[in-house]
């Protein structure tokens, strides 16, 4: 019974770590899509950037931690140069128009990543320094670094809520979201929040394949992989909703992670069926606004 509850303590601190890397992720989507009103597809694309740019790196011979400023330095200033030139456009287009490009942009960098380092799977080291474990009772140990995961999503959610709380630019950012185009008619420079917020929300989309390349394999095309599961946490959470989005990356990493555990053979349909039964309730989401009727 003891080894029982010990595995079972083992999966849920998975789920969380799981869950808060969702969290990391659909942050950004979520704002975006608030923000800006653009379906990206191509998230997911800058998730897999990250890590690569971090795996680049590392092979390189530098420090972890330039790395990691290397990699983001690199994605921000490519999300710049994006917004300006196609996600600005993209603003007043159907979300069809917006798929289809998005959805392009994730074939090209898909083939860019094989070109430069090939269809090989490739792995990220965890540093030596976060390579140890920690006892959890019972003889069992669970791996530092997946605490450490943890530990950042709840450090970057917190951050990201005093951010959104008490700058200037967050209560911009929130009026965008709750509307747009009145946000706009009372002098708010809507570009200058659009390319602020893009460059945020991919900047935190490449961070969490950054901490995530230790425990997953890198390949062309991981980044389609979460961006599914993080639609979920976006749509389950509420469109915007910074503790929708925390919510919801927890449900939705524990369904999947139990689920694959418990009922490996329904694993995949598992996380849908729940979605859709708290969004049956609540179509709006758990922390969206209340839909008027």
């Amino acid at each position: 019974m003891d080894e029982l509850l010990v595995s079972a303590f083992v999966q849920v601190l998975n789920g969380f770590q799981l869950g808060f890397l969702y969290f990391m992720f659909a942050i950004g989507l979520s704002l975006i899509l608030g923000v800006m009103g653009v379906v990206n597809l191509a998230h997911g694309s800058f998730y897999m950037l990250g890590a690569y740019l971090f795996y680049a790196g590392l092979q390189a011979g530098i420090p972890p931690i330039l790395a990691v400023l290397a990699a983001l330095a690199s994605i921000v200033a490519l999300s710049a140069g994006l917004e300006k030139t196609i996600f600005r456009s993209l603003r007043n287009r159907s979300h069809l128009d917006q798929v289809l490009l998005t959805y392009g942009l994730i074939l090209i960098a898909n083939e860019l990543i094989t070109m430069i380092w090939g269809p090989t799977i490739r792995s990220v080291d965890v540093p030596e320094v976060l390579s140890g474990s920690i006892s959890i009772g019972f003889g069992r140990e669970y791996p530092l670094y997946r605490v450490l995961v943890s530990v950042i999503g709840l450090t970057v959610g917190v951050g990201v809520w005093l951010l959104l709380q008490f700058t200037r630019i967050g209560i911009q950012v929130r009026a965008g979201v709750f509307d747009r185009e009145m946000t706009s008619a009372l002098g708010v420079d809507v570009n200058r929040v659009s390319l602020l917020v893009f460059g945020f929300g991919i900047a935190l989309a490449a961070f969490a394949g950054i901490v995530a390349a230790p425990i997953l394999s890198l390949y062309p095309g991981m980044g389609e992989t979460i961006l599914i599961p993080a639609i979920m946490v976006v749509i389950l959470g509420g469109l915007g909703s910074l503790k929708g989005a925390f919510v919801a990356g927890i449900v939705v990493g524990m369904v999947e992670t139990l689920g694959r555990v418990t009922i490996p053979e329904l694993s995949n349909v598992t996380i849908y069926l729940v979605v859709a039964a708290i969004l049956y309730l609540r179509p709006e989401g758990l922390f969206g606004a209340r839909i008027s009727k």
